[in-house]
């Protein structure tokens, strides 16, 4: 009979320890809540070799969120459709950007959200699909593996180059040219005295110019002034024409007097008219035979010996 009695009361310990025990644990419990998500949608043109369902999506490295569903996309068999979702209040912005990183070196995925600014409107999430879509960027992974493609491309397309240039036929070009050059540096070398002199020539006429250039003015100064001195004596021989036409009226008196004063002058200015006549002869001559030497002067007489 005492035995029964203490399996009785084991009993009943027992029963109300588990129900004292689910009481506390509701009780405990009461206090949590779980927070609200919001559902989207990321699609992704690589793979996603590592992303499992409830793996964590965090925004700028902050847990935010968890992978809910992965599959492919209906519409587009190259892409990944994956529905995350996000705790409410999370600042997800039309800006937003997902990309797929990898936890330490396990090769196990998350999503990691980026960017987002400031004044750029939110993507609002009625969770209902069709989700808002965050638009997704290449991992590190796929940046990496494209620069590498392209630059085995770039290897493969200049080894090409390389190769279209040392051609027998372009290399049979090149040693013609360089064959050529030979040749011309071989010319010049043996015609280097005649080169050297042709530039000394070259740099005696430049000289020649030079002064010729400076001579010039003086040529042009010499010929005005002897126009200036033609026109004087013109304008004396009119003025003497005019005296003579006055003397010629006057009579005897001006007859004597122009045969003992003005007579004399009308001979001196015949010969000075003779004189400059016969210079602007000889000046034209010589600019008829030798027009240079209005502009270069006249050649300089070969030196006399001794000189």
């Amino acid at each position: 009979m005492e035995t029964r009695v203490a399996y009785g009361a084991v009993g009943l310990f027992v029963v109300l320890l588990g129900l004292a025990l689910i009481g506390l644990a509701l009780w405990m419990g009461s206090g949590i809540t779980s927070p609200d998500y919001r559902l989207y949608s990321i699609y992704f043109s690589e793979s996603v070799s590592g992303l499992y369902v409830n793996a964590p999506v965090r925004y700028r490295g902050v847990p935010v969120g968890e992978v809910r569903q992965l599959d492919i996309a209906s519409n587009d068999p190259e892409r990944v459709h994956v529905v995350v979702a996000i705790v409410e209040g999370t600042p997800i912005k039309v800006d937003t950007r997902a990309q797929l990183a990898t936890q330490g070196v396990t090769g196990i995925l998350n999503i990691e959200l980026t960017g987002g600014t400031r004044d750029s409107l939110p993507l609002v999430s009625e969770n209902e699909p069709p989700y808002p879509t965050i638009e997704s960027t290449p991992s590190l992974f796929e940046r990496l593996d494209n620069a590498l493609t392209e630059g085995v491309a770039t290897l493969s397309g200049l080894n090409d180059r390389v190769s279209q240039i040392l051609s027998p036929e372009n290399q049979a070009a090149i040693s013609t040219i360089l064959h050529n050059v030979a040749g011309v540096t071989a010319t010049l070398n043996d015609n280097r005295e005649r080169i050297d002199r042709s530039l000394e020539h070259a740099e005696r006429m430049f000289e020649a110019g030079a002064q010729a250039a400076d001579g010039l003015p003086e040529t042009l100064s010499t010929f005005r002034t002897t126009l200036e001195e033609f026109q004087s004596l013109a304008q004396e021989l009119e003025a003497t024409s005019v005296r003579f036409r006055t003397l010629s009226e006057s009579g005897e008196t001006g007859i004597r007097d122009f045969t003992h004063v003005t007579l004399p002058q009308i001979n001196a200015l015949i010969g000075q008219m003779q004189a400059l006549t016969e210079n602007l002869t000889r000046l034209s001559e010589e600019l008829r035979e030798d027009p240079n030497s209005l502009i270069f002067g006249r050649e300089l007489p070969p030196p006399g010996p001794g000189e």
